[in-house]
């Protein structure tokens, strides 16, 4: 397998990996929030995860925990502390995505997992140079997807969730 990986790393350097790795085969790409959301039951739109991120950050001003390094950081703690955000967990490194899609779990350790990758550029044609990987927001950042105000904003932004969802 680390063989396959570094093959698949080399034959692909200049696209920009990034790696995922799930406990089930079967699950689709989505976000913990989007996830938690749809399990009960409630309406998915871009609308409602801002809502609930608005209410995440309201909530930790009440207890004195204000994402002082910004919002962008302060959901990526949330994430690493379980707590569902809309970010997507990804890694540039092949085996620690392998390690998530493996992790014991006596619920899922019948199914299969999942190892998927994708490039943070598009695959070149033949003999032209790739585009450069597209922009990762820097660490520290505010959630700039709020500002955001309707759907057509967020397409000419070509911003979503994953999924054409309503808002």
């Amino acid at each position: 397998m680390l063989k396959a990986l570094a093959r698949i790393q080399r034959k692909n350097s200049r696209r920009g990996l990034v790696w995922r790795g799930h406990q089930n085969a079967a699950w689709p790409v989505d976000s913990s929030l989007t996830r938690s959301l749809r399990t009960a039951g409630h309406k998915l739109g871009e609308d409602e995860l801002i809502a609930v991120e608005r209410f995440q950050i309201a909530a930790s001003e009440c207890w004195g925990i204000w994402p002082t390094l910004g919002e962008m950081n302060f959901y990526a703690q949330m994430q690493h502390d379980g707590v569902p955000t809309r970010l997507i967990g990804v890694s540039l490194d092949p085996e620690v995505a392998a390690w998530f899609a493996v992790e014991e779990s006596e619920e899922l350790d019948s199914v299969d997992g999942h190892l998927i990758s994708w490039g943070r550029s598009a695959a070149p044609k033949r003999n032209q140079t790739p585009e450069p990987p597209q922009w990762i927001p820097a660490a520290g950042g505010d959630a700039f997807w709020h500002m955001w105000p309707d759907q057509e904003t967020r397409r000419a932004k070509e911003w979503g969730t994953g999924r054409a969802m309503p808002s």
